[in-house]
């Protein structure tokens, strides 16, 4: 690959990076509507089921971004 291709693919990864930080974000925001504060979010319990349903969403954004 040539030097500029390399630059390419580099941008290209690095927003698709920031994609996944901006959908994890906003699942973040959505749990502290129920928590007193994001550590409480990021530390939270809760079920198996719910968690698994915040990834796929996750994943949803992420394909309308791309």
């Amino acid at each position: 690959m040539l030097k500029e291709d390399l630059k390419s693919l580099r941008e290209q990864e690095n927003a698709e990076i920031v994609q996944h930080l901006e959908a994890i974000s906003e699942i973040i925001a959505n749990k502290c509507k129920r928590c007193d504060s994001v550590l409480g979010c990021l530390g939270c319990v809760f079920s198996q089921g719910e968690m698994k349903s915040d990834i796929e969403h996750a994943r949803k954004l992420i394909k309308k971004i791309i």
